[in-house]
């Protein structure tokens, strides 16, 4: 097994305390040989330069965007999905400058849990109301990585009846990874839901630990705080 694992940095606040903790757990929970393909181009100079440093990081030059927050986020993350499986990564995962692992043998875990009819694993923001593949933690072959799925829709797919039909039976908001969700409705697959675990903690989505296996802090890089339920899924 060889592991890519793709992250678009974007750091605001404590980023440097937040990135330590973030290499540290990959590192310490990773027990297979991995890669951590990094996006950067908007990161800060001094975060930017650690990751340089470190001999499991590949930053990729990536093209500029001038989208920004989910759409600029999937553009970069698309990438370096496909730049991953190109270098030879037999399995892709995705996380956020803040999510990690948080156990032992997780990617070894979610590898065996994927099949032809389930090919891929991924976090759930809200069980209730944004039940689609959350990008704090993406989990693939690359034969599925291959097929070029897109983490977001288009106009078109927006407008169409499949589109209406998945929107009511899986309510969600329609940000990055919500393309994922609709191409396993369409072909009738089957995904892996990392929903949260830590649920006798009452804090929303913030501080969420999904399937025992992945910790996802929250909006690390967004000045607006909120929780799932309170935004209407679409």
């Amino acid at each position: 097994m060889k592991l890519g694992i793709a992250v678009v940095y974007v750091a605001g606040g404590d980023g440097d305390g937040l990135l330590r903790l973030h290499l540290d757990r990959i590192a310490a929970h990773t027990g297979v040989p991995y890669t951590i393909y990094a996006g950067a181009n908007r990161l800060r100079p001094d975060l930017r330069g650690r990751l340089a440093g470190r001999p499991d990081v590949r930053l990729c030059a990536l093209p500029a965007t001038g989208a920004r927050e989910s759409a600029e986020h999937a553009f970069y993350l698309e990438r370096l999905m496909a730049e991953a499986v190109g270098d030879g990564a037999t399995h892709v995962a995705a996380l956020h400058l803040d999510s990690f692992p948080v156990r032992d043998g997780w990617a070894r875990e979610l590898a065996g849990a994927l099949s032809p009819s389930r090919p891929f694993a991924a976090a759930v923001r809200d069980a209730e109301v944004d039940r689609k593949p959350f990008t704090a933690c993406l989990f693939a072959g690359a034969e599925f990585v291959r097929r070029g799925p897109r983490l977001l829709l288009t106009a078109e797919e927006r407008r169409s009846r499949l589109y209406r039909r998945y929107r009511r039976q899986h309510p969600h908001h329609p940000d990055s990874g919500v393309g994922w969700g609709l191409l396993a409705f369409r072909e009738d697959l089957d995904w892996l839901r990392l929903e949260r675990s830590n649920t006798a903690e009452d804090h929303g989505h913030f501080g969420s630990i999904h399937g025992d296996l992945v910790f996802h802090l929250g909006a690390a890089s967004w000045q607006r705080k909120d929780f799932p339920s309170r935004r209407e899924p679409t």
